[in-house]
């Protein structure tokens, strides 16, 4: 389906719905900021004109995606390989920065919200309905989440930083002056994670999502441990243990590559001691928000059920997460673990 066709059934959907009015909204929203539309190639631009028209007027939320699923579908129609490599991921993942700026005036902040909730929606769209299941959980997990808290959040930012240069001409602030909220940026990119599983486990793609949260409750068992080599030190974990969590903790350790987990955090060693330990727990309690905004539905709990291997990966991770955050000792982790929405079979399924 064609731009012009998809305006044409958004209209006849939603009665006037004014999306033929306010297709070059977007348009005219980044003619007024020059340096916004820098950030945005012209091959996006087309395919972002229907977005911005559908969310004029819907939510931004998983009810208005599936109340509206085959409009929410149609969005990334037109979007090949080529598109996504080359046009949609590179413009989002520089416009997503700006959503953590700090001190930006409103109308900025209004047009850098609709540029990238549109970019975010597209992102959705593709991976909800046409990319295939493997393409989908390598882009969530590793590259969403593993390659973006390797190469971008966990890097300190000089002046030499061409980031903080973009974000610095974008908000007219020197350099040298800390401009990001980098929960608000995690918080924001991975709200993308939680919305494409809650997706695809209300259309019964049972097996992708359950993929995804499998590696998600890994990447965050591997942060509680860099947390706490940077917290506590390495000694730590090698002395007698006592309590039950330590001795769950301590063997899951035995397990797991531990010199592979430490080496994999190199990134960490361009921050000092306080903002390493400081950015590894913010990341922790975002990936745990996304773990919480899991939606376990009944049918997916017993689709888990039905499979011996994925409920006992599930029921043995809850157990390792609240491990990991006891060993913490940090009391915020602790109560972020407690507070996560588990699924009832974790709790009563193998009863």
């Amino acid at each position: 389906m064609g731009q012009e066709s998809l305006l044409k059934s958004l209209s006849r959907e939603e009665g006037d719905f004014l999306a033929v009015k306010e297709q070059f909204l977007l348009e005219k929203t980044l003619a007024s900021d020059p340096d916004l539309s820098k950030l945005v190639s012209n091959a996006i631009l087309p395919h972002l004109r229907p977005v911005q028209g559908f969310l004029s007027h819907h939510r931004f939320s998983i009810g208005s995606f599936l109340s509206h699923e085959s409009i929410v579908e149609s969005l990334a129609y037109d979007l090949d390989t080529r598109d996504i490599t080359n046009a949609l991921l590179p413009n989002y993942q520089r416009i997503k920065w700006l959503m953590g700026v700090r001190n930006i005036d409103c109308g900025k902040e209004k047009k850098t919200g609709l540029l990238s909730d549109c970019l975010q929606l597209l992102i959705i769209s593709h991976f909800t309905f046409r990319a295939d299941d493997s393409d989908t959980v390598q882009t969530l997990t590793e590259k969403w989440i593993s390659h973006f808290i390797r190469n971008e959040v966990l890097l300190s930012f000089d002046k030499k930083s061409q980031l903080l240069k973009l974000l610095a001409e974008y908000t007219n602030h020197a350099t040298e002056r800390p401009l990001l909220l980098l929960s608000k940026i995690c918080s924001y990119h991975w709200r993308v994670i939680w919305m494409v599983v809650n997706l695809k486990i209300h259309r019964q793609q049972f097996d992708v999502a359950a993929l995804i949260i499998k590696d998600l409750m890994r990447l965050i068992e591997i942060s509680l441990i860099r947390f706490i080599e940077h917290s506590k030190g390495v000694g730590t974990f090698f002395k007698r243990p006592c309590a039950a969590h330590e001795k769950i903790y301590q063997e899951r350790l035995s397990k797991l590559n531990y010199k592979r987990i430490v080496s994999n955090s190199k990134s960490m060693q361009t921050l000092d001691e306080t903002q390493a330990t400081q950015r590894q727990k913010m990341i922790i309690e975002c990936l745990l928000t996304v773990l919480g905004h899991i939606e376990w539905t009944k049918r997916f709990q017993i689709f888990v059920c039905e499979n011996q291997d994925l409920h006992l990966y599930f029921d043995k991770y809850r157990v390792y997460l609240l491990s990991g955050s006891l060993m913490s000792k940090d009391t915020e982790i602790i109560a972020k673990v407690r507070k996560v929405r588990w699924p009832t079979f974790a709790l009563t399924c193998s009863k």
